[in-house]
């Protein structure tokens, strides 16, 4: 016979693992019913696939190989080669660059898109002026073509590979570099027949996370009329009305997302690493003649410029000389709006991260791990696709209900697609501060005969409040600026920053959109700031 306590215990263990395959359904089954509707178009949206395979697929196809494959060479290139100058070089002042060189990670790609776009194109002051002194500078920079695209991409993608290099080369070691000079090498061919050899999986990684932003945007994308999957699958949802055709050509990001991440794990297989000491701090090995020193500085200076000083200067030149013309207390609503949007998703998505972490703690084992790994898939898919997704299959579920009002549109489609891409962020953020607290203080809890919950609420969960704040900030940043998830799922006649964004974009109004362009970089910045003050507070 099972004792009480034995039932209990056998009652919560299953509880949790069907609350782990609840979240789990919602937030992969919508991914999986696209998969399924896509297999069979109705006979009236036939012509609509029709003329998209036949027109745009093939150009789609092309596109995106181009991006991807010039996006992979500019960004892995530039991030090593600036992680190469902090770590082993005497690059002139490395600490304020290493800052700076991370600062345009939180930069929206549709922000600095329009930025550029709308300084160099035809009828810009800048142009103009320089048409007036006898340059025709418009003839050698065109900004709406595959090389500005590129461009613009890599100012605001390669502090992935910088970041992730960088952390590369810092743990290389010293045994490293004695080894190398042992054998008579120069410091270059130390570089690359055994510095980056070895640092392979970590900037393969950077530029994975590369690629994948860049096949998720969609803003950057439509501002240079640059035709991908996601402008596509905006289109046919938007323009054609067709969800079908939509989720169709959603299946091919689906493909190239899955290609990615199982071509990242067969390297990493391949390739195996071991410690080279400790992590290095100060190691100059290659110290640069003044010559190469400027050079270096140059490049640096360089790329800060054109990747941060440059669009910020020419936003608040836009919006001090458009603020008086183009505000309006509609702005207000926007602000009010987007905050609202942006505080209450990042607080659910928060709090499920957490639910998740506690539910995994009562019920361990290969089921759960599975279904937790299902429920994070969602950060490696584009918005645009997410958002098909979630209508489609919670317009299925709500339209024979009482709920059938939920089918058209509201909230509940906003923050469910919010939830899915971005769960995976707070999870992680929560998961490494969970996995650093001591097994011994469940075992002390569970001697004092506190029950799971008391542990959790008493223990567990104040020492889990930073990682969950921390978590919040990360997701309130991201959400603030996500922009097809929020023009494809906002209820009708809800309007944020992102939206007005595109709106006036989307007319070549490039001045009349800083107002809100700013209140995301302002937001941003404020928010990065909190962030980095919040994790120097928690660290001392």
């Amino acid at each position: 016979m099972f004792s009480t306590a034995r039932f209990k215990s056998i009652f919560a263990s299953t509880t949790a693992l069907s609350l782990l395959g609840l979240i789990s359904l919602i937030c992969f089954g919508p991914i999986l019913f696209l998969v399924w509707i896509s297999l069979e178009i109705p006979a009236d949206q036939i012509h609509h696939w029709e003329f998209l395979s036949n027109s745009l697929v093939p150009t789609l196809l092309k596109n995106t190989f181009v991006l991807i494959s010039l996006l992979s060479l500019t960004t892995s290139s530039l991030g090593v080669l600036l992680a190469y100058l902090i770590v082993f070089c005497n690059l002139p002042g490395k600490k304020v660059f290493d800052y700076l060189f991370i600062i345009p990670i939180s930069l929206p790609l549709y922000l600095l898109a329009f930025i550029y776009v709308g300084m160099f194109e035809f009828s810009s002051p800048l142009m103009t002026s320089f048409r007036n002194l006898g340059i025709p500078l418009h003839d050698w920079i065109k900004m709406r073509s595959t090389g500005g695209v590129v461009f613009v991409f890599t100012l605001a993608l390669y502090p992935y590979v910088y970041l992730l290099a960088k952390s590369a080369f810092l743990k290389s070691g010293d045994k490293m570099g004695m080894v190398a000079r042992s054998l008579g090498l120069t410091p270059l061919q130390t570089f690359f027949r055994l510095i980056l050899p070895y640092s392979a999986p970590w900037i393969l990684t950077g530029t994975s996370l590369a690629i994948m932003e860049a096949l998720a945007d969609f803003g950057g994308v439509s501002v240079f009329n640059y035709d991908t999957f996601t402008t596509a699958i905006y289109s046919a949802w938007v323009g054609l009305f067709s969800i079908s055709s939509a989720a169709r050509l959603s299946c091919f990001l689906i493909l190239f997302a899955l290609l990615l991440y199982l071509g990242e794990i067969k390297f990493s297989q391949k390739t195996r690493f071991t410690s080279m000491g400790k992590s290095l701090k100060h190691n100059q090995f290659h110290r640069l003649s003044l010559t190469g020193q400027m050079l270096s500085l140059a490049l640096a200076v360089a790329v800060v410029f054109f990747s941060l000083v440059l669009p910020t200067l020419q936003l608040f030149v836009w919006f001090s000389q458009y603020f008086s013309r183009e505000w309006s207390t509609s702005y207000w609503t926007l602000l009010y709006q987007t905050f609202l949007t942006s505080l209450v998703a990042a607080f659910i998505t928060a709090l499920i991260s957490l639910l998740i972490i506690s539910l995994r703690k009562l019920r361990p084992g290969k089921m759960a791990d599975s279904l937790t790994i299902a429920a994070m898939l969602g950060y490696a898919l584009p918005g645009s696709l997410i958002a098909v997704a979630v209508f489609v299959s919670l317009q299925v579920v709500f339209q024979n209900t009482s709920f059938n009002w939920l089918g058209q549109g509201s909230f509940l489609f906003l923050i469910t697609g919010y939830m899915i891409r971005y769960l995976s962020v707070s999870y992680r953020t929560q998961q490494n501060t969970y996995q650093s607290i001591p097994k011994s203080y469940d075992l002390v809890a569970k001697s004092l005969g506190s029950s799971f919950i008391r542990t959790q609420r008493k223990v567990f969960l104040p020492l889990l409040t930073p990682a969950f704040l921390t978590s919040f900030i990360l997701l309130f940043l991201e959400i603030l600026k996500e922009m097809p998830m929020t023009l494809m799922l906002r209820p009708l006649g809800f309007n944020t920053l992102t939206v007005k964004i595109y709106e006036l974009t989307a007319e070549g109004e490039w001045e009349r959109a800083s107002i809100a362009g700013l209140f995301i970089l302002l937001s941003g910045m404020v928010g990065s700031y909190i962030l980095l003050k919040f994790g120097q507070k928690q660290n001392a």
